[in-house]
């Protein structure tokens, strides 16, 4: 459910064929029309990859509405007895309310102004943090309240935001030159604005890829800096299903940032590890907890 409701979300910010005078209202609204019988969407353009789920959303406000109702779990730790109460539900909503707000900010300068650039790395960790950091931290409360993990996991939302950002900021570089194309500009100008780059299409058209390669040696490094972070995470799982849904996609990260430094051609494609790799690494990862 909480997978399905953020692809919801994240359809409507991303469908273009949207005004933004109609996708404002429902972006900043959206956790409240999920839990609205029989909401649903139908005005997704033609091809919008997920616009049926929108069509049959109505089926998700179904499932959200019957989540379990709230409940208390004590945790005892040699200096206090924590109780924390859970409601799926609550944290469903929660997450959808903060990250929408982002997405509408977003998006709302993306109409206004025609493109986004992001000026700052302060700015592209907000970013990153509206879109992927709060789906680790959605993540890490749930778990928590269905105890496969302990309580005090929730107390680590730092480290869950940081793998969120290594995982998205994995995405952002290994897709530079398709998010090019479309017009989608997430590497932040006080990075690559250097060596006498104006647009972030000059970094493959200007032929200088000495320079170029410095530039995304400086994204990968700024990527790098959440792998302690995400490490540090990975150590407090205890459930091996929770352990290895983390653990596949930061080791993918991790080797797609290796393929990707100092390599050209990701300048004229998306990089990605191959099939057989990715198969391996999921089966390491099986025989760990």
């Amino acid at each position: 459910m909480y997978y399905l409701v953020m692809r919801g979300l994240d359809t409507i910010e991303d469908d273009m064929t949207i005004p933004d005078e109609k996708k404002q209202p429902i972006l900043r609204n959206f956790h409240q029309l999920t839990v609205m019988p029989g909401w649903n969407f139908t005005e997704n353009g033609p091809d919008e990859k997920d616009r049926q789920l929108l069509l049959e959303y109505d089926t998700v406000v179904e499932e959200v509405n019957r989540l379990p109702p709230q409940y208390a779990y004590s945790f005892i730790h040699p200096l206090y007895i924590l109780t924390l109460v859970f409601r799926y539900k609550t944290i469903i909503l929660d997450i959808c309310q903060k990250m929408e707000n982002g997405m509408a900010d977003y998006a709302h300068r993306a109409a206004t102004q025609g493109t986004v650039y992001l000026d700052t790395i302060v700015e592209y960790d907000l970013y990153c943090h509206y879109v992927a950091g709060l789906v680790g931290e959605g993540l890490t409360r749930i778990w928590a309240a269905s105890g496969k993990e302990a309580p005090w996991l929730c107390e680590q939302l730092e480290l869950a935001n940081s793998m969120g950002l290594l995982l998205q900021k994995t995405n952002i570089i290994r897709d530079f030159r398709e998010d090019v194309e479309e017009k989608r500009f997430f590497w932040p100008r006080e990075i690559w604005a250097k060596h006498g780059f104006e647009e972030m299409k000059d970094l493959y058209e200007k032929d200088d890829v000495e320079h170029a390669t410095w530039i995304q040696s400086a994204m990968i490094l700024d990527a790098l800096r959440h792998a302690c972070d995400s490490l540090d995470y990975l150590r407090l799982l205890k459930n091996q299903s929770v352990f290895v849904f983390c653990a596949v996609p930061v080791s993918m990260a991790m080797a797609t940032l290796a393929l990707c430094f100092m390599n050209p051609d990701m300048f004229q494609r998306n990089i990605k590890i191959r099939k057989a790799e990715a198969a391996r690494v999921r089966h390491l990862h099986s025989w760990f907890v």
